[in-house]
């Protein structure tokens, strides 16, 4: 039979009671609690029995303290002479358990009690919870500036559409958790001086573990929704548990050696910002250096020089060419690039005439945008429509904006053309009911043309 066993635990350091509801349940089964980690508590093998347990905190009390202080052993040595063991110790928590039911309580003044409790909230929880908060808000700030300045680029990225909402959980999580325990702990001072009562918290373990659980698959999915996903995955996964193993077994060997708490902190706070610095830094460097995106990316298949640069030649497959428009024969580059989520797809191609061959304009670029519902319809447009603004300069106005024409010659709901500089371009956006095409003619095309354009884009 195995002697120790190890549970997954979403309890709170602040869960007094449910701590102590929790301990003596598993004793009553068997098992004594021996290590209470963040997420895992170890139990160890002992005779069944009706224990009592006790949760006490000590504000002053540091992780990176080389040993127990005076203080902590003091109150060990009382409650033993009350029949209170320690069973073990967690930050700034210290769990007693006894078997006799007599035992005098521990803490006997609620007032102190909760002082205690609120001492040691403001001096450990506090700072990293509003931290936490602060940054991830922060983050939500800046994607969402991202998602009104160029929605398109977002929705296109599940990357994003998964780590917006990630955050997002753990704002709720920490802001939820901040004002919840503030709110307590001003009810518990008010009860502790108007009825002489101590008011224990009320355990959220079951919220907390969904949103834990909710917020880790949501980055999950959002690293997934790269390309090369799968590593990325592995790769954030490995930084993170480096990250906590170095810094927990530097914390634990200064505390060995016997370094004081200060020299421990400093010394193993400036360690994980270096660590964190460089492997973030890697990890962008893997992104950027190794081409790991969103983005399914064409292959060339040749090349050409001119003037000393070099540009690249593909063979991809267009639904549209300028042979389909235009009775020519000529040597082109066609490339298509694809981007999607599973919100919004972007299809971009490109035909580019090949030099020296004594032809010139004919030429186009355009992408079509397949929108998953009525919303991202709606967005895309929008957005697109947006990214051609006017500009306003001393006085003068320079025109490049989107101007809706007549829509029956593409046979769309609606259609843009693209006006710049006191002129027409041969640059349009077209509104069809399940898709949007944004495309740019390097000639001035017919009527014929553009009608032609419209039935195959259409149905592609």
């Amino acid at each position: 039979m195995k002697e120790t066993r190890m549970q997954l635990n979403f309890l709170g350091l602040w869960d007094q009671q449910a701590i102590v509801d929790k301990l003596e349940a598993m004793a009553a089964q068997g098992w004594m609690i021996q290590k209470m980690g963040n997420f895992f508590w170890t139990y160890t093998k002992i005779e069944p029995r009706n224990r009592r347990f006790w949760v006490t905190y000590f504000p002053t009390v540091s992780p990176y303290d080389p040993g127990p202080s005076q203080g902590q052993l003091t109150r060990e040595e009382l409650c033993a002479r009350d029949g209170w063991q320690l069973a073990v110790r967690r930050d700034v928590a210290q769990v007693f358990y006894t078997d006799r039911e007599d035992a005098v309580p521990i803490d006997t003044d609620p007032v102190l009690q909760v002082e205690a409790v609120r001492q040691a909230y403001n001096r450990r929880e506090l700072p990293s919870r509003l931290a936490t908060t602060f940054l991830s808000g922060f983050y939500i700030f800046i994607q969402l500036q991202n998602f009104f300045q160029d929605p398109v680029e977002f929705l296109c990225s599940n990357y994003h559409l998964f780590a917006l909402p990630a955050w997002a959980v753990l704002f709720v999580f920490y802001l939820w958790g901040t004002v919840r325990d503030l709110l307590w702990l001003n009810r518990a001072t008010r009860d502790a001086l108007e009825k002489g009562t101590f008011l224990p918290p009320r355990s959220y373990a079951g919220a907390e573990m969904v949103l834990t659980v909710l917020a880790i698959l949501l980055v999950v999915f959002s690293l997934a929704g790269l390309d090369g996903g799968n590593i990325y995955i592995l790769i954030w996964m490995g930084c993170m548990g480096l990250m906590v193993w170095v810094t927990a077994s530097l914390r634990n060997f200064l505390k060995k050696q016997g370094f004081s708490a200060a020299f421990n902190r400093v010394v193993t706070t400036v360690t994980s910002v270096v660590l964190t610095m460089v492997l973030l830094g890697g990890v962008i460097w893997l992104g950027v250096s190794r081409g790991i995106s969103t983005r399914e990316e064409s292959q060339p298949v040749g090349s050409y020089t001119i003037e000393g640069y070099t540009f690249d030649i593909y063979d991809d497959s267009l639904p549209l060419t300028v042979e389909d428009l235009v009775s020519l024969e000529a040597q082109w580059s066609r490339e298509a690039n694809f981007r999607s989520s599973f919100l919004l797809t972007q299809e971009q191609y490109r035909q580019d005439l090949i030099p020296g061959q004594g032809i010139t304009n004919y030429e186009m670029t355009y992408t079509i945008y397949r929108p998953a519902n009525g919303w991202v319809y709606d967005t895309v447009r929008r957005g697109l429509i947006n990214s051609r603004q006017d500009e306003v300069g001393d006085g003068y106005v320079f025109t490049d904006h989107y101007q809706q024409i007549d829509p029956t010659l593409w046979n769309a709901r609606e259609v843009y053309q693209a006006y710049w500089s006191d002129s027409l371009l041969d640059t349009y956006l077209v509104c069809w009911e399940d898709k949007i095409l944004e495309i740019k003619f390097y000639w001035q095309p017919t009527q014929e043309q553009i009608a032609a354009t419209a039935e195959i884009l259409k149905e592609a």
